[in-house]
Order: C-alpha cells, then structure tokens, then sequence
C-alpha cells in the first residue's frame, strides 16, 4: 500500500491512505486548505500558494502557464467541503476554519476594470485585426467579418452589423456554422476563433461583446481539449469593477460535437457554466447559453461530474433555488461517463429541491440526451424518483412540468432492462393534469444489418 506524507496544521502525518491528487495543491503538494480556481484557467490551487505565486511577479497559471490577463480566483465550497469530509473520515485533523473568505478573490486590477492604455488598446487591436485575417482563410470573409468587433472613431468596440448606437437594439441573429474541418482547422483554428469571441474593453472601461453570433455551431473539427478551452476562455464571466459580474448575453447555442474534447475540454466548459456569486451574496449563472451539445467527445466521469457539479442549482439565503438557463443539453455519444456520471447528471439536473414545506423543479430544462449503457438499478431509480410526483406540506401534488424529453439509449442487453425498470415505475404514478397513459412514451427498437447491432433507445415524451 502506498504511503503518503503530508502537511497538516504545520506538521508532518504519515497515513497509510492514498490522498486524493485533486486534494494536493500543485505547488506546494500539500492539502488545501482553501482551494480556489483561477477563472481564467479554470485550474485549482490553495489561496495562499497562488497567492505568494503572484506577489513574487508571476502573471502565468502555474501549471498552464498560460499568461493571465485577469488574475481572479472564485472560492471552491464544494471541493473544500470534500477535503474537510475526507479529513474527518482519516482522523486527520485540519486546520481550524476562521471567518468566511469572500466567494471572489481579486489579486490585482483586473484590465477590463480600468480604462485600457495605448499599449493595451494596440494590443486589442493587433489581436482582433491577427484573428481576422486568420479566421477569413479558413472560413471565408463574410463569417470573418460577422464575427470581428472594429472600432469606431471614439474607440469604442462595435459589432459590424451594429446601425444604431444604442447597443440596447438587437441585431439580426447569426449562426456560425464549421463541419468536418478536421484537417485544417483544428485546435489552432479554434484558438483563433476564440479571439474572435472575447469581449473587447471600451475606452469608459466598460466589455464590448459580438452581439451578431447567437449560435456556434463547430462540429467533426478536432479542436480537442486545448480547443475547447480557448472557446471556454472567451465566453468566461468577467469581474466588474464593483464586484458584479458580465458576460456574454448573446450566444444561447454551443455544439462541439465530435471534437474529442476529452474531460478536460468537459472541466473547462463547466468553469464557465458554474453560477458566482454577486456582491449581494446572490447566485447567478453568468451564461445564456440554452442549448448545449457535446456528442461523441470521449467525456468520462470526470467531466461528467464536472458539468453536473457547474450545472446543479443553488440555493440563497433566503431559501429561493437558482437553476441554470439550459433547456437541451445532448451529451449522447460518451458511454466513458459511466454509473456515477449518469448519477450526477441525473441527481444535478432533474432531482427536486425542498422549498418552503413544497417541491421546486428544474424550469427551463425541455430536453436531455444521455447514454444508457451504465444504466443499473441505482441509475433507474435516480431516473424514475426524480420524474416521480412529489407531495408538499399541504399533500398537493407537484412535479417537473419543464422536462419534454428524457432520452436515453444502450446497446447492453441488461441495461434495457433498466428501461423498462423506469417505464414500469412512471406507469405507477398519475401525471399531472393526465393520466401517465396518455402521454406518450415509446421503447424504440433500431436493428442495422440484422442483429449485428441493436440500439434500444428509451425516450419519455410528456
């Protein structure tokens, strides 16, 4: 068994049990105490290492080195509630826990909080000009231009669409769409077009954002991980200065199907779909991204977890639930997610929350696409409680009026059993305002080439 040394309150313990790696900070390898995660990167550290790390000069992500232009960290409760649990389960003292942290550490001026110098500005404009040209090679010149921000005579960033002024009248809506450039395009075309994507600081130090591309569509282009970041990276909530947050408001559509995004392109989509928190101590989630589509792009647990764990609704202080704007997100194609990640999913997106003596459903969710292929009894029973009816405090019967869709497909011959498992538990409740008889629910059977391959697909429709 492998032994592990590590620091606790300023000491030296000898355990006999593998400390989890997400635990250690990576700098100093010791467990952390308050673990943060630097927006930019969307990557983990201890306050206090990243801390000391930026007042020696550094401007990098320690383990990307990727240069930061934002050097804001948001406070992990959920990872910091693990490591205190798994502390207690070891005996393992941790240190004494003083006054709440705020939820947003801001180590220096973030730019886009200030008015930009001429070196800053020259940048911008280096950059966007870099990006544009670049981005009408591989796509053509009109997709180039309905994407570049220019700037007017008094500086400010506009969208080229843009006829009026007055950034409060919507634009025509825009669709970007990029298929099968697998050969061409890559992760360095989306790194470029990510440029392309980033918000632009106005001269009153306000973010200029593309209001023209309301969806993006790049599918079958092997952007993988590093491709998926750098999109990540441009559409990440920015700091105000007064500690409130803005962000893209305009692009409701993201589909990277087929791109091998791998957990770790999940980890940093799921960095930039995790709600803050305003100065009023408020959950937001600082997107308005409505649909979302990863199919078939080798995500396994840990990215499931992490998109569950970004996309699982938040409670405030005064009781009120906070869920998040999706309402389709297609994640078919990675049966790598297994049991637990079909639990998280399942228990973050569709579970009821308790408010007030009643029940409160997720809202906005319409439709949802899993794979089936780890389905078991646990999973079946996660998936029939959660569409189930509940009963509040005054006996009245409540249940997900939102949900349209519930798609989940296998090819094993013990996991359809699960779907019927889930069938039979749904035929034992009444649906609201009908019986369950009359909504539509069907058990699909596809064969191709005879019985070489048997798809089995359950899809509930209410």
């Amino acid at each position: 068994m492998a032994w592990h040394s590590m620091k606790v309150r300023n000491c030296t313990l000898e355990t006999d049990n593998v400390i989890p790696e997400e635990y250690l900070d990576p700098i100093t390898m010791n467990i952390m105490v308050e673990p943060v995660v630097l927006l930019q990167t969307g990557m983990t550290y201890d306050l206090h290492s990243i801390m000391e790390w930026f007042e020696r000069g550094h401007d990098t992500c320690p383990l990307t080195n990727v240069r930061l232009t934002d050097l804001v960290a948001e406070r992990d409760q959920c990872l910091k509630s693990e490591i205190q649990r798994w502390q207690e389960r070891h005996g393992l003292g941790a240190e004494p826990q003083g006054p709440e942290g705020p939820q947003v550490y801001r180590f220096r001026q973030n730019m886009y909080g200030k008015r930009p110098g001429e070196p800053e500005r020259f940048r911008h404009e280096w950059e966007v000009e870099y990006a544009h040209e670049r981005i009408s090679q591989l796509l053509g010149r009109r997709t180039a231009l309905q994407m570049t921000l220019r700037q007017a005579q008094d500086g400010r960033w506009l969208c080229p669409l843009d006829c009026s002024s007055d950034l409060s009248v919507p634009l025509a809506s825009t669709t970007v769409y990029i298929a099968g450039r697998f050969s061409d395009f890559g992760s360095s075309g989306a790194q470029t077009l990510s440029k392309l994507m980033q918000p632009r600081p106005n001269p009153d130090g306000s973010l200029a954002f593309n209001r023209a591309v309301t969806s993006l569509q790049l599918l079958w282009s092997k952007i993988g991980p590093e491709g998926a970041s750098a999109i990540a990276s441009a559409l990440r909530p920015q700091l105000e200065p007064g500690g409130g947050w803005t962000w893209n408001r305009h692009l409701t559509a993201l589909h990277l199907g087929r791109n091998h995004i791998g957990d770790a392109g999940a980890q940093a989509l799921a960095s930039v779909l995790a709600p803050r928190q305003d100065p009023s101590g408020t959950w937001v989630f600082c997107t308005d991204l409505a649909d979302l589509d990863l199919i078939h792009n080798d995500i396994g647990p840990e990215g499931a977890q992490a998109l569950a764990q970004a996309l699982e609704p938040r409670q405030n202080a005064d009781g009120s639930w906070v869920f998040p704007p999706l309402a389709r997100l297609n994640l078919h194609g990675n049966p790598a997610m297994g049991k637990q990640g079909l639990l998280s999913l399942l228990e973050s997106l569709l579970r009821p929350r308790q408010q007030g003596g009643g029940w409160v459903f997720n809202p906005n969710l319409r439709k949802i696409y899993l794979d089936g292929f780890a389905l078991d009894d646990e999973v079946a029973s996660e998936a029939a409680a959660a569409l189930s009816l509940k009963h509040g405090a005054s006996s009245d019967e409540s249940g997900n009026r939102a949900l349209r869709l519930l798609d989940l497909s296998t090819t094993s011959e013990t996991s359809q059993n699960q779907l019927l498992l889930i069938l039979s538990r749904m035929r034992m409740r009444r649906k609201f305002g009908k019986t369950l008889a009359d909504a539509r629910q069907v058990l699909h059977s596809f064969r191709y080439r005879k019985d070489l391959f048997r798809m089995v697909r359950l899809k509930l429709r209410f």
